[in-house]
């Protein structure tokens, strides 16, 4: 009778099976476990191969369905003098599916590691090719020149080349095509001319399964390790560079310390340390803008860590257990080219957007900058309740300029002139030259009788200005345009500009040197 309740009241299901398979008792547990009435379970067949003394899995269907995985343990009792089966099944469809969800993102992180590996291998193999490329297409930025600018000149080149053999008895026409030759040489010269490679190291391959760094000067490198014995490995394979310098701190705290007093070329970064982790540092390096170059170097050998680092701008992931002077020297290579070309990347881009945005002559805002601008600062004053005033600024008779002394000489005035402009306005003032010999001003804040002011004193400053081109001297004056944005009216900027340019064109008529 005691085991009778135990087996009643056991949380686990409990069902008694005798030798025939028959169920001959199951408790309240098993009922639910199997969704089954007692009626309906007890005295038919149980369904499941029993194997004493060992854990197996069923899946059990219930009602609805729904299937079920429980583990199953059998072993041999005495139940009402009969040798029966003693089952015991505990419900795992939750465990399972946690254990089926783990099994899938494993195999996906397992996917994610050799797609890494395999990214990695293929980044390697094409990283000399792709920088030299583009390395050229860069160069050819910084130069202000374009792959047609040099093929052209060089099509024709080997074009006349192989006239000339083809009439190399005719002195003539050889005479023709050396001249061709030389134009187009030239053509090539001028634009090689402007290539100026901005690199303080190059990489020359050796012979064998090494290579060497080539500097015009030492390299500065941080190794940020709290380990001796690795610290003192990654040294002494550095060892036969003379122009390498290695400096060392061993946590994060010190290496921001550092990175903030001294430049280096690159940094060598242990994953885990006292203070923190490699992620750690980079974020701080990126959040203060401090552009080194950095190589993750840890025992971790974790291509997922790899990957994280890659992207918080880390240049390159060596596992520890891979270190040897090759792949030491096969980095810094890498690195030094990736960051030099990364610095020549921002050098070009920074040029292109200055072109969008500036005007080649004067160096200030071109009419496109100051169309976005206007309207900006239109809309800002209106939000805000605040004043603007806006100036069109006017050359008098710059025609006579490039008539009298040469288009050359009109350039001139024009940058002169800017200079005045810029000496004038305030900071937060916004310098275009909007066209020809016009300027426009965009002055927030500020009202027209403010903005009288400081043009007054432009027309003055112009007035009294002598210009000088070779042996010509002379003087010019300009005259000013100023309109105030009416909140009331709410003007768009083509509103604005009418309205300045309005008090512009009838102040020329009545004089020069005018400013309303």
């Amino acid at each position: 009778m005691k085991l009778h309740s135990i087996v009643k009241n056991n949380a686990d299901a409990m069902v008694v099976i005798n030798r025939k398979g028959i169920v001959l008792y199951a408790n309240p547990a098993a009922e639910s476990l199997f969704d089954i009435k007692p009626s309906k379970f007890t005295g038919e067949e149980f369904g499941y191969s029993l194997v004493k003394g060992e854990s197996t899995e069923i899946d059990i269907i219930g009602k609805n369905g729904q299937t079920k995985t429980a583990e199953m343990r059998s072993v041999e009792i005495d139940w009402d003098n009969e040798k029966c089966f003693l089952a015991s099944l505990r419900d795992i469809t939750e465990r399972k599916s946690v254990e089926e969800k783990l099994k899938n993102t494993t195999q996906d992180l397992n996917k994610t590691v050799e797609g890494l590996k395999k990214a990695n291998q293929k980044i390697i193999e094409q990283q000399k090719s792709v920088i030299e490329e583009e390395r050229l297409k860069v160069l050819l930025q910084l130069a202000g020149a374009t792959a047609h600018e040099l093929s052209q000149p060089l099509v024709s080149l080997l074009g006349n080349i192989d006239l000339m053999r083809i009439n190399k008895d005719k002195p003539e026409k050889l005479y023709k095509y050396v001249s061709e030759i030389e134009k187009a040489g030239q053509r090539i010269s001028k634009v090689t001319k402007k290539i100026h490679i901005i690199q303080s190291e190059d990489t020359i391959p050796y012979l064998g399964t090494t290579c060497t760094i080539d500097l015009d000067h030492k390299i500065n490198i941080l190794i940020v390790e709290d380990s001796d014995e690795d610290y003192q490995k990654i040294k002494i394979y550095l060892n036969d560079q003379n122009m390498i310098t290695t400096f060392r701190v061993e946590t994060v705290k010190n290496a921001l310390e550092l990175l903030e007093n001294k430049n280096f070329n690159i940094v060598f970064l242990d994953h885990l340390l006292p203070d923190g982790t490699s992620i750690d540092l980079l974020k701080t390096m990126n959040e203060k803008g401090m552009e080194m170059p950095v190589v993750v170097v840890t025992g971790q050998g974790d291509e997922i860590v790899a990957s994280q680092v890659i992207k918080m701008g880390a240049y390159d992931y060596l596992p520890k257990s891979m270190l040897s002077e090759k792949s030491l020297y096969r980095c810094i290579n890498n690195v030094l080219e990736k960051f030099s070309l990364k610095s020549e990347i921002k050098k070009a881009s920074e040029k292109i957007a200055s072109i969008a945005t500036k005007d080649g002559l004067t160096g200030l805002f071109n009419r496109r900058y100051f169309t976005e601008a206007l309207a900006t600062e239109i809309s800002r004053a209106k939000r805000y309740d605040t004043s603007l005033s806006l100036c069109l600024v006017d050359l008098d008779n710059f025609k006579l300029i490039n008539d009298n002394y040469g288009h050359p000489a009109g350039d001139m005035t024009l940058g002169e002139i800017s200079a005045i402009i810029r000496k004038c306005a305030r900071n937060s003032d916004l310098v275009c030259r909007y066209g020809g010999d016009e300027f426009a001003i965009i002055l927030p804040v500020t009202n027209k009788d403010e903005s009288m002011i400081m043009c007054k004193r432009m027309v003055d400053l112009v007035a009294n200005h002598i210009f000088k081109y070779e042996s010509h001297t002379f003087k010019t004056t300009i005259s000013i345009g100023v309109a105030q944005y009416d909140r009331e009216l709410d003007q768009n900027p083509l509103k604005l500009l009418t309205e300045a340019d309005r008090y512009l064109y009838n102040y020329k008529k009545e004089g020069k040197a005018r400013v309303d």
